[in-house]
């Protein structure tokens, strides 16, 4: 029988089976593990490098990592490699009158790594409803002061925000505390860390052992718990306070609010920093959670791991140069911890204001060290990954501009000889009002620093089925194995192993996906208009959404074609199909007035869905000197070939 908070995610028969059951089968179908025995399975296939060095933890993986650090250096988590097991929550964890917090207990402990004895009686499970969709999903709920805090814990992308706060509810001032955590422990810490989330402050508990309260938002100011924590200073007599550290996320609410909070807890007598995990607008952001999944899952140095006193060492140093109020203030920091750690350096480039700068280090006898900076760039860039076609043999770089002054952000794509000509990356730069003064070897550095574990994505040069991928990419969705997966905020897909992207900005079907919404009520009118006629046309629109699949199996597909008399409908009926697949106000084109480029690229900007051709009346040459499309060239597409071949130079291969 199951105790309460014992949970299990299926059965086989009459024998439950774990979440982490589920969690170790699926790795090993993904990664094909050589090495299974022990704590640790081992020589899994590398998705990004193809070596078999890929290992995990044999009991609660929380991180795929290969083992290649330096050569290929790629990770992810568990979380992201099989996404189906952390999503619908109360479903898979059944709330009970025994166990009323099943889902709760189970996203904290498995989606977030978290010991629930830091969290028993701060949290209970609960249901939000979203009055204008009517959608529900339960949540975990953090009372705070006369309000509280609830995370939605079912699938969360059906609604506009994943967290809210009690509407009317005045949380702010106040902050979280951990369980074992009070007044009276903190005001003999030596630092309090204040972490924007709840998650974040138990993770830096649990994981650094660092006494840590969630301010709940970057926003307020924690002036009411600042007000107790000074009472409970008083009452065990303390002659100085205790260093308030502030570690909100990277991005430009948390660190414009860090240096605000820091500037009036100074103005008021307090010891107050920042930490960062990393400097800001530097590598991908991760949390505090983010790093204790990892510190869980580390197999290396014992200083190295993500949680160790030498990383929150590292951390506070992030922060200071973040905050820093000037360039040359942060130059200086920089240089000062390299020469703490006995390391030589002469010149490097660092951010600040959104800004580009560079900074060169003379030593002198005389004079000691001189430190100069000026600005390279009035604005600043970081590459987020490497768009590879190795078909096509292109690489293109994908960068996102940040700007000064609050301007919007831009995401560009530029290609490999730009990033390798400084000229060529000053023009295609300007061409998004930035403006590059540096020199070519200065890009060089930056360039070479910021390829360095570079995450590799595919693109793809259609809209539809990905053979290769096993999966239909369909503008700013894509499903893959029966799940629905949202574009991320850098513009492509993580698909099992596989990153892939659309490569046109064209996005040619407009999908707001919600699976509690669909109806079929229009079925009925389309009965109604059309009879047989109209479900006829509805099934070749659906079977062409599996054009590839029926090849495999029958080798051919047939057409459709719809005549009729003028005013018949034709038109509004083909309209009606195109926009059930998401592409309003189009039914086709006329093949006789594009080229035969324009033909070719048509055909081939999608697979797995139809194309449209209209107007096929015209069968005579005397009304245009332009000869007129031949419709016996779509023969070749029966079988699903293509319809025009080009020769490629290619060197002889």
């Amino acid at each position: 029988m199951r105790r309460a908070g014992q949970p299990w995610a299926a059965s086989r028969g009459d024998r439950p089976v774990s979440l982490e059951t589920q969690i170790i089968e699926g790795l090993k179908r993904q990664f094909s593990f050589r090495k299974a025995k022990g704590t640790w399975l081992q020589e899994g296939k590398c998705p990004q490098c193809g070596r078999h060095e890929v290992y995990c933890a044999a009991k609660d993986p929380r991180v795929v990592k290969c083992s290649r650090a330096d050569r290929c250096g790629w990770e992810d988590t568990v979380r992201n490699l099989l996404p189906e097991l952390f999503e619908n929550w109360s479903e898979r964890f059944k709330q009970t009158e025994a166990d009323p917090n099943a889902a709760a207990d189970a996203y904290l402990q498995f989606e977030r790594g978290l010991d629930l004895r830091l969290l028993r009686g701060t949290y209970s499970q609960e249901l939000y409803k979203d009055f204008d969709s009517g959608q529900t999903g339960a949540t975990v709920r953090f009372p705070i002061g006369d309000s509280y805090w609830e995370r939605i814990i079912d699938r969360p992308g059906r609604f506009e925000k994943k967290a809210h706060f009690k509407k009317g509810g005045t949380w702010g001032g106040h902050c979280w505390l951990p369980n074992h955590t009070s007044f009276e422990t903190l005001a003999q810490a030596d630092d309090i860390w204040i972490t924007e989330g709840i998650f974040d402050a138990v993770a830096l508990t649990q994981g650094a052992h660092l006494a840590a309260v969630s301010n709940m938002s970057t926003g307020p100011y924690p002036d009411k718990f600042l007000d107790q924590l000074l009472q409970a200073i008083a009452a065990i007599k303390r002659r100085d306070r205790p260093r308030l550290v502030f570690a909100f996320d990277v991005g430009t609410a948390g660190v414009s609010y860090s240096r605000k909070h820091i500037e009036r807890a100074r103005r008021e007598g307090w010891d107050a920093v920042c930490a960062q995990v990393r400097p800001d607008g530097e590598g991908t952001k991760l949390d505090w959670n983010d790093l204790l999944l990892r510190h869980q899952s580390w197999n290396g140095e014992a200083q190295e791991a993500p949680l160790s006193d030498h990383k929150i060492a590292e951390y506070l140093h992030n922060g200071a140069i973040t905050i820093a109020a000037t360039p040359r203030e942060k130059a200086k920091l920089i240089v000062d911890r390299a020469e703490a750690q006995a390391r030589s350096i002469s010149a490097f480039d660092f951010r600040h204001g959104n800004r580009l700068w560079w900074c060169s280090i003379k030593y002198d006898e005389n004079d000691g060290r001189q430190i100069n900076v000026h600005e390279i760039c009035n604005c600043a860039f970081r590459i987020l990954y490497r768009e590879r076609d190795e078909i096509e043999d292109e690489t293109h770089y994908y960068l996102q501009i940040d700007f000064p002054n609050r301007q919007e952000t831009v995401k560009a794509r530029f290609s490999a000889s730009a990033c390798a000509n400084s000229g060529e990356f000053k023009k295609r730069l300007l061409a998004f009002a930035g403006m590059w003064s540096g020199t070519g070897e200065q890009l060089d550095r930056i360039i070479r620093n910021q390829t360095r574990d570079l995450k590799k994505v595919e693109p793809i040069p259609f809209t539809g089925f990905s053979q290769r991928h096993k999966a239909w990419l369909l503008g700013d969705i894509a499903v893959h194995q029966g799940r629905l997966i949202t574009v991320n905020a850098e513009n492509y897909f993580d698909i099992g192993k596989h990153a892939v992207k659309l490569r046109s900005a064209e996005r040619m079907l407009e999908i707001d996906y919600d699976p509690d919404r669909i109806t079929f009520d229009w079925l009925d009118d389309l009965w109604t208009a059309y009879g047989p006629k109209g479900l006829i046309a509805l099934a070749f629109f659906s079977m062409s959404l599996f054009a590839v699949q029926i090849r495999e199996r029958h080798k051919s597909l047939g057409f459709l074609e719809i005549t009729g008399q003028p005013g018949s409908g034709k038109t509004t009926l083909v309209e009606f199909m195109w926009k059930l697949l998401g592409r309003t106000g189009y039914e086709g084109f006329d093949p006789n007035k594009g080229t035969r480029a324009f033909l070719s690229r048509s055909f081939v900007k999608v697979a797995n869905l139809p194309i449209g051709l209209i107007e096929s009346g015209r069968d005579d040459d005397k009304r245009s000197h332009n000869k007129q499309f031949d419709y016996n060239e779509l023969l070749v597409l029966f079988n699903g070939r293509s319809p025009r071949g080009i020769g490629r130079k290619s060197g002889g291969f």
